[in-house]
């Protein structure tokens, strides 16, 4: 069985464009109008862009989890209490 290589480029690329769309359409300033904020850890664009990344990539946490080698990953846990 061959196994498919990630392509970490396009991977940056389409990290760069939400970045880009998260910028554009200002949705920080409304998650700060929504009271929505971090004490400390992981901020709260952090946490939504990674959300917008594994929506628009039709990847779960877990896949994400077991795919990705970055040493600041975001726990489920943080994931929940944003949603909430």
């Amino acid at each position: 069985m061959n196994t498919i290589p990630q392509n970490n480029k396009n991977k940056n690329n389409f990290m760069k464009s939400i970045i880009n769309l998260v910028k554009q359409f200002k949705v920080i300033n409304a998650l700060k109008k929504a009271n929505c904020y971090k004490e400390k850890g992981i901020c709260v664009h952090d946490i939504f862009c990674c959300l917008l990344q594994l929506v628009y990539t039709g990847k779960s946490m877990y896949m994400n989890y077991k795919t990705e080698d970055n040493t600041d990953k975001i726990s489920k846990d943080v994931v929940y209490r944003f949603l909430n």
